[in-house]
């Protein structure tokens, strides 16, 4: 079975679609079969990685509106998206008040057995899609940068995370919280420090540095635009660290 893991934060601007691709990047380019879902109306994720459909191709939307088959497009090798689009903001309506409107992902990615990582690029909220893709998942990823503004919702992002575990899908862990574009800055490192005293906090961190951005413009990861960079050795990392946590979580077990 695939590892699933949603990366999740309901703050704009903290870098979950970043993290997504380059992840998703690292991950296959460490040999693993690695698909993304774009789980986001906004479909930044397609975007960054000009994985764009053409007119009338299916996307998401077409999965989950129209229960159709989940499309799943190669981007390079070991690595796929199930792409995105505006529509997909429609199936939040489409099913108000249904009973299997939080299982909607799950459904369709359990179709989905080949691959060794899904993640489940999410919206910048904590309603409708985001508990979806809780549900659907296997973990979760909590990407933040270390400022007082970003982190001071992190408490009730865990509490969610909690109450999913309790009430809806027993099976998800918290991988932890990622500390994403942090500048060599005196605050942001006091920040970091109070964050690790009381969150799970991952040892990678992703410094700021403007080749993301860039590569996010020229529609590329990282490592396909600037494979020398502290920023591709960030996410081969962050790859090595979130692989080990999920074996040694299934060793445990």
């Amino acid at each position: 079975m695939p590892k699933i893991i949603s990366i999740i934060n309901h703050k704009g601007g903290v870098g979950k679609t970043t993290v997504t691709a380059n992840l998703g990047a690292a991950l296959a380019k460490q040999g693993f079969s690695v698909l993304l879902a774009d789980f986001d109306p906004q479909a930044n994720l397609t975007a960054h990685l000009d994985a764009v459909p053409e007119d009338g191709q299916p996307t998401i939307a077409d999965a989950i509106i129209r229960n159709g088959e989940t499309p799943v497009a190669p981007i390079t090798e070991n690595l796929s998206i199930i792409p995105g689009n505006l529509e997909l903001a429609r199936a939040e309506s489409e099913y108000a008040g249904r009973m299997n409107a939080f299982l909607l992902l799950r459904e369709k990615l359990e179709q989905l057995q080949s691959f060794d990582y899904i993640l489940i690029d999410c919206p910048p909220s904590l309603g409708f899609f985001t508990l979806n893709a809780l549900n659907a998942s296997t973990h979760v990823l909590v990407p933040c940068e270390a400022s007082k503004m970003a982190s001071d919702g992190l408490l009730t992002l865990t509490e969610l995370i909690g109450e999913v575990q309790r009430y809806g899908n027993k099976e998800l862990n918290l991988l932890g919280v990622l500390i994403s574009n942090k500048a060599v800055r005196t605050y942001q490192n006091e920040f970091e420090a109070m964050m690790r005293q009381h969150y799970p906090v991952l040892d990678t961190v992703i410094r700021s540095y403007k080749h993301l951005g860039e590569c996010a413009s020229m529609q590329q990861s990282i490592f396909d635009y600037a494979p020398q960079s502290n920023s591709a050795d960030d996410f081969t990392s962050l790859a090595t660290e979130v692989n080990q946590l999920t074996q040694h979580e299934k060793e445990i077990r």
